[in-house]
């Protein structure tokens, strides 16, 4: 489908001089400009003859007008001295004004239009009081305006202004149904909805395709400041994606209004790049069912990658799905079939209990989209087997094993790879983690739902366990559990004899009181001997190779690879369904269900 969508610009949001603007224009190839302010006064107290020298210098530059940005209806209704209780930035326009200046406003905002060459014109709904009784819908100026702009073949897009009466999702809505036939259309402003708390969702614009005909592009930071588009709290690359899919076929404007006063032009810059980069890429969509303990890691993975967006969630618990919904500027489905059948999203990510990961796999597998599942994979080789055998599972399964994304892990695989460590002759694991008691309060308490301390703690470490030494032939284990609040084993040790030749030990623990204290993973070869330590395997803390210098200071040197071991799964994914490249350590179901193998030979 082409894309007919246009970008343009406030002028003023660049510069006060309009020659300033002209070149910024044509220096990032933008052919429209919207029309505000010039030298600081309101282009609706220009004369017609300033406009038409305006209009002639913009088209000898090759620019058109998109809109006149005017200040029509950002007036105080009646005659009252109270004022709004909102601030209010009229852009050197006088608010207080009587019903002939008004009058006179609109024809001449009209004449100031059609001098441009432009059929769109931005209004107002009369700014508000605190105890003025008044209805823009009914307001007989209103009415005039409609009329005088119709005669003149020019619309009326009205801005969703949070100073004035008609600027929740609601009014807009209604009044878009009650003047469909009428020359009004929305200019549909997408921060001023996330000012009063109100997010912009597919079926909003879906609603209000036949009635939006611009829209301005702003973004605020956690505090409230306006900063660069791509750069705040909305997100931009759901609803840009979300404009291409209902608007792409329409002549239709996206405008940048930066509001970012300390650097106009840098912030315009930025902002027209994130906007060219987020309409022509293509991004990978999320939806993610759990909003757990691990979804921090799993929400900002998704957010922060440029190649995929988080599109929808759901919980079962309302309350943390609305806020996570907030925290992460997406959509909350009503159930878990809704993110199974909303077609924006490629990927379902499951991040639940660990008794529900296969059946919610296989549910992904029926709907035909792609399943990223949180460790374990399955809880018995059992479940494992009803995956792999399903006649839907055509490799597309990722489990979360994220660790092996550490590059003191990439490190040791390397070395693997390619013989440096030579036969192994031992590998050791120790985890040697806390988890208080109110851990246990929910299901990681039940023994059923979690598996065991190896499913949850000690999972990452036996993944790599089996890739060093590979099938394991005997075992021999201890295990505890010592808390009188919760049945789960809080100590697990063994000792192991691989096929391979190679034996092991591992020490599994949630019980070091009080804080964590490693995740450490120790392996001997023939050739040489190195250890992983950090809270994840993620710090080189001993690499002795045969013949050859054994540096460790670059693999832990965080300037160098500061991406987190999330982040680059995800991004990793991401290559693969976009460009069907494969990274090797992307774990795959076949992967995940060795691992639960694993696991029930090391319990039973």
């Amino acid at each position: 489908m082409e894309n007919k969508l246009k970008i343009t610009t406030i002028n003023d949001e660049i510069s006060d001089s309009l020659n300033e603007t002209i070149k910024f224009l044509k220096l990032h190839k933008i052919k429209y400009v919207e029309l505000r302010t010039i030298n600081k006064k309101n282009l609706i107290d220009y004369s017609l003859g300033e406009v038409k020298n305006i209009r002639k210098l913009l088209s000898h530059h090759g620019i058109s007008v998109s809109a006149f940005a005017s200040p029509l209806f950002k007036w105080y209704p009646d005659s009252s001295k109270e004022e709004s209780q909102e601030k209010v930035d009229t852009f050197g326009f006088n608010p207080r004004l009587s019903l002939p200046e008004k009058q006179n406003y609109i024809t001449k905002a009209i004449a100031i239009a059609k001098v441009l060459d432009t059929r769109n014109i931005r209004i107002f709904s009369s700014l508000k009081t605190p105890s003025t009784k008044y209805s823009f819908i009914s307001d007989s100026l209103f009415e005039f305006a409609l009329s005088e702009a119709q005669k003149e073949d020019i619309t009326l897009l009205l801005e969703n202004e949070p100073p004035c009466y008609i600027y929740k999702m609601s009014d807009v809505k209604h009044l878009s149904q009650k003047f469909a036939h009428k020359n009004l259309k929305i200019w549909f402003d997408v921060a001023n909805f996330y000012k009063i708390r109100e997010q912009v969702l597919l079926k909003n614009l879906e609603e209000l395709k036949d009635n939006i005909e611009y829209f301005h592009l702003k973004d605020f930071d956690k505090n409230g400041n306006y900063v660069a588009l791509g750069e705040g709290v909305i997100n931009y690359k759901r609803i840009i994606s979300d404009i291409r899919k209902v608007f792409g076929s329409k002549d239709i404007f996206l405008s940048i209004e930066t509001h970012v006063r300390s650097d106009p032009k840098g912030a315009t810059k930025k902002s027209l790049q994130t906007l060219n980069k987020l309409l022509l890429e293509k991004r990978i969509g999320y939806g993610i069912v759990g909003c757990g303990q691990v979804f921090e890691k799993h929400g900002s993975a998704v957010s922060n990658n440029e190649r995929s967006e988080l599109r929808a969630i759901f919980d079962t618990d309302k309350n943390k799905a609305k806020a996570t919904s907030r925290r992460f500027d997406c959509e909350v489905k009503a159930d878990f079939n809704e993110l199974l059948t909303d077609d924006t999203i490629d990927v379902i990510n499951i991040r639940t209990p660990n008794d529900t990961h296969a059946n919610l796999v296989l549910e992904t597998l029926k709907s035909g989209k792609y399943c990223f599942c949180e460790k374990p994979l399955c809880l018995t080789s059992k479940e494992g087997d009803r995956i792999l055998k399903s006649k839907l599972y055509k490799n597309n399964v990722i489990v979360n094993f994220q660790n092996r994304f550490n590059p003191a892990v990439q490190r040791l695989l390397k070395y693997l790879e390619t013989g440096q460590l030579g036969k192994i002759v031992l590998c050791s694991v120790d985890v040697r983690w806390w988890r208080d008691d109110r851990y246990f309060k929910d299901w990681h308490g039940d023994p059923k739902r979690v598996g065991g301390m190896l499913f949850n703690q000690g999972v990452h470490a036996l993944d790599l366990m089996l890739q060093i030494c590979g099938p394991v032939k005997r075992i021999t284990k201890i295990t505890r559990s010592l808390r009188k609040s919760a049945r789960i084993d809080d100590i697990y040790l063994a000792l192991l004899q691989f096929n391979s030749g190679a034996i092991g030990c591992i020490e599994t623990t949630t019980y070091t009181k009080f804080k964590n204290c490693e995740a450490s993973l120790f392996v001997i070869g023939e050739k040489g001997s190195i250890k992983l330590g950090g809270p994840s395997f993620n710090k080189l803390e001993f690499l002795s190779l045969k013949n050859k210098d054994s540096k460790i200071s670059e693999v832990n040197d965080s300037s160098i690879d500061n991406e987190d071991s999330h982040f680059k799964l995800v991004k990793a994914l991401n290559t693969y369904l976009l460009d069907g490249k494969k990274n090797k350590l992307l774990a795959s179901a076949e992967d995940g269900v060795r691992v639960t193998e694993f696991i029930e030979k090391l319990y039973h």
